[in-house]
C-alpha cells in the first residue's frame, strides 16, 4: 500500500512538474529564436570575451578586470610574455563593480585564477546605485552572455528595480519595435548566417580602426588629433568623491571578501589617462587618497599608472590615446609593457612612480594645456569652459573671444579665474594669454578654435 501511495504521488508531482517544465522549455526556445532575429550583437565584444573565457582550454592564471580602460589597455599576448603565464582581459563598456563581481565569480566556475588586478576608475565609482539605474546598456553587455545559472539571475534581480525586469529576462523585448521590420531582419540574418559570427570570429570591415583582438583585448588604431586634444570636455569639474556610489564601495567590498575566501591575490591599480584630463580635474589626487585608504583597511595594493614618469609613460603623448579616456593600440602595448613590467618585478616601485599626481604636475614647467568643456548649466543661452593648466595657483589668464560673427571681446583681464561661459552656439577664435605671477613680463599665447 505504501508502495502504491508513493507510486500516486510521484505521478501527480510529475503532472504538475513536467508542464512546468515544457512551459520553460518553450519560453527558453522562443526567447532564443526571437534573440537570434532582432538582436543585432555581431559587433558584441563581451560576447567574444566571454566565449573565449568558457572554451580556453588552458587555465587562466591572471586576470584583468574592470570598465573599457582595462579592455582597451592591456593586451593578453604581451602580458603573457612578462609574467610567464595565461592572462585574460575581462573588461567590458561601463562596466560596475556588481559585473565585475559576477564576471570574477563566472570565471572562477572554468578556471583557477591564482591572482586579479581590478581597475577602479573614478567614472564608474560615480554611477547611480544599482536601483537608481536608468539606463541597464552596461548591466546587459555582460548578462546577455553570462551561461544560465542562479549567478546570473541573482545579478540581473540586484542590478536595479524591478521595472526593469522584463528587459532583463526577455531580451527581445529590448528590441520588440524590429519585430515587424522584415528589412532589418533580412540583412541581421545574413550577418549571423556567416562563418564568422558562427565562429565567433571578429568581422572586418573596410576602415574598420577598432576590432577585437583576442582573450578580451580591443584594438584601437586610431589616434586624437591636436584640436580634439586641447579641447577636453572629460577634463571639466572636480571628481566628487562624496557622490561616490555606495553600491560600488559594497561590491568593491565583495569583491575583496570573495578573493580572502578563495585565497585569490587582488590588486587594484588605476590605468592612465589623458594628462590634461586629470589637470582639468583639479582633485585627482583626492580620489586616490580614497582609494588608498580602502586598499589599506583591507591590506591589499592599489598601483595609480597616471602617475608614471614620462620616461616609462608619457600621459601627454596624444598618440596613445584614442579620446580623453583610452588608450589606442599603441598605447594600450606601450602600457602593458610598463604595467607587466612593473608587477614582474623589472620595474621598480620609485623609479616609475610619482607620490602624488600634484607632484607630478609640479614638475613640469607651467604651462596651459587647453580648454575643459562645454559643461551645460541653468543657463540656455551660455555654455561653461575652463581653462585647463598644470597649476591650480599663482598663473593669471587674459581670456578674450574673437567670434566670426561680432567684434573682439575680452572676458576676463588677467585674473587666476579658470571659468568663463559662451553664448551657446556661437563660433569664433579663443585667446588666452597667460603669465605666472613671479614672472609678470613673460607672457604665453595660445588659440583655440570654439
Amino acid at each position: 500500500m505504501r508502495f502504491r501511495g508513493y507510486v500516486k504521488m510521484k505521478k501527480r508531482i510529475l503532472k504538475k512538474v513536467i508542464p512546468i517544465l515544457c512551459i520553460i522549455v518553450l519560453y527558453i526556445a522562443t526567447t532564443e529564436v526571437l534573440r537570434y532575429l532582432i538582436v543585432d550583437d555581431t559587433k558584441s565584444y563581451t560576447r567574444l570575451m566571454l566565449h573565449d573565457m568558457y572554451t580556453e582550454e588552458s587555465n587562466i592564471d591572471v586576470l584583468f578586470v574592470g570598465a573599457s580602460l582595462v579592455y582597451r589597455s592591456l593586451v593578453p599576448e604581451i602580458a603573457d610574455q612578462y609574467f610567464g603565464t595565461s592572462t585574460f582581459n575581462m573588461g567590458s563598456s561601463s562596466q560596475g563593480m556588481d559585473a565585475s563581481l559576477v564576471l570574477i565569480k563566472e570565471a572562477m566556475k572554468y578556471h583557477d585564477i591564482k591572482h586579479i588586478y581590478l581597475e577602479v576608475s573614478y567614472d564608474i565609482a560615480l554611477l547611480e546605485d544599482n536601483q537608481d539605474r536608468t539606463q541597464m546598456t552596461s548591466t546587459y553587455i555582460v548578462s546577455d552572455y553570462l551561461r544560465p545559472s542562479f549567478g546570473k539571475v541573482k545579478y540581473l534581480l540586484q542590478a536595479s528595480s524591478s521595472e526593469h525586469y522584463i528587459n532583463s529576462f526577455i531580451l527581445a523585448r529590448r528590441n520588440w519595435e524590429k519585430l515587424f521590420d522584415y528589412e532589418y531582419m533580412e540583412d541581421l540574418w545574413k550577418k549571423k548566417n556567416t562563418e564568422n559570427y558562427r565562429n565567433y570570429q571578429w568581422t572586418y570591415e573596410e576602415d574598420d580602426l577598432e576590432y577585437y583582438v583576442e582573450r578580451g583585448f580591443v584594438a584601437n588604431d586610431s589616434e586624437m588629433q591636436e584640436e580634439d586634444f586641447r579641447w577636453n570636455s572629460k577634463g571639466y569639474d572636480r571628481i566628487k568623491v562624496e557622490d561616490i556610489s555606495s553600491d560600488w564601495i559594497r561590491y568593491l567590498g565583495k569583491i575583496i571578501d570573495f578573493c580572502h575566501e578563495n585565497k585569490i591575490s587582488l590588486t587594484l591599480f588605476s590605468a592612465p589617462r589623458p594628462e590634461i584630463t586629470l589637470a582639468g580635474k583639479e582633485n585627482y589626487d583626492e580620489y586616490c587618497a580614497f582609494i588608498q585608504e580602502i586598499a589599506g583597511e583591507a591590506h591589499i595594493d592599489y598601483f595609480d599608472f597616471n602617475l608614471c614618469k614620462d620616461e616609462y609613460f608619457d600621459s601627454t603623448d596624444r598618440t596613445f590615446f584614442i579620446d580623453a579616456a583610452h588608450l589606442n593600440t599603441k598605447g594600450a602595448r606601450k602600457f602593458t609593457e610598463v604595467f607587466s613590467g612593473f608587477f614582474t618585478g623589472q620595474i621598480e616601485r620609485e623609479k616609475l612612480f610619482w607620490n602624488t599626481y600634484e607632484e607630478k604636475l609640479g614638475q613640469r614647467e607651467a604651462m596651459v594645456y587647453g580648454i575643459a568643456g562645454p559643461a551645460d548649466n541653468d543657463d540656455p543661452d551660455q555654455v561653461l569652459f575652463k581653462i585647463i593648466s598644470n597649476r591650480k595657483a599663482g598663473m593669471a589668464y587674459r581670456i578674450a573671444a574673437v567670434p566670426q560673427e561680432g567684434e573682439y571681446r575680452l572676458i576676463q583681464d588677467f585674473e587666476e579665474n579658470k571659468d568663463f561661459a559662451l553664448p551657446a552656439g556661437e563660433e569664433g577664435v579663443l585667446e588666452i594669454t597667460w603669465k605666472m605671477a613671479e614672472q609678470p613680463a613673460e607672457e604665453h599665447n595660445l588659440e583655440f578654435i570654439y
